[in-house]
Order: C-alpha cells, then sequence, then structure tokens
C-alpha cells in the first residue's frame, strides 16, 4: 500500500491492492472528517493557534 501527497497538487493517490485502496481511502476520509469536525468545534482555539504561529514567524524574521 503507497499513498502520495504531492505538495503541487491537491490530489491524494493510493496505490495498492482494491481491498487495501478502499480500506486506506476509509481511513483517510474519517481522519479528514474528524479534522474538519475538530476545527469546527474549536473555532477560537484554531484561530488562537494560527495568530500565535504568524506573530512568532513575524518576530521570527524581524529579529534577523
Amino acid at each position: 500500500m503507497e499513498i502520495h501527497i504531492p505538495t503541487d497538487s491537491d490530489t491524494v493517490r493510493i496505490e495498492g491492492s482494491r481491498e487495501g485502496v478502499a480500506s486506506a481511502k476509509a481511513e483517510l476520509l474519517e481522519l479528514v472528517d474528524k479534522m474538519v469536525s475538530y476545527v469546527v468545534d474549536n473555532v477560537d482555539v484554531v484561530v488562537l493557534v494560527v495568530v500565535v504561529v504568524v506573530v512568532a514567524a513575524f518576530d521570527n524574521s524581524s529579529s534577523t
């Protein structure tokens, strides 16, 4: 089973047996669903983390 996630595309390619591909696809879709649900349920926390990361990145780039 191989899962390819290229950095320059939004397409995930799963290669392997028919059963393995179906299983991997189901697991990936379940993971994405959980991630989306988490973000929706915790949007205030996610926004805060993004702001903190952006500020930290800005501080690091300003000091160089």
